[in-house]
């Protein structure tokens, strides 16, 4: 996960302790997604941006694509 779209990568949470991801804005190939563990959202940090396809390449599934990757 980065900061922004090709930005710096975020260190600060752990992958295992995540549970849910709520996509917040979609620009062109990149998603800013907001990290929930235990139905709540994480600390603000933790928020930042996931590439979702290369093209027309998908590299992550969601509820739009019908959660195909």
């Amino acid at each position: 996960m980065l900061d922004a779209p090709d930005g710096k990568k975020i260190d600060t949470y752990i992958l295992e302790q995540i549970n849910e991801y709520h996509i917040w804005e979609i620009k062109g190939d990149w998603i800013r997604v907001a990290l929930y563990e235990g139905g709540k959202v994480r600390e603000a940090q933790t928020n930042g941006w996931v590439r979702w396809r290369d093209g027309r390449k998908i590299l992550v599934g969601c509820y739009l694509n019908d959660w195909k990757i």
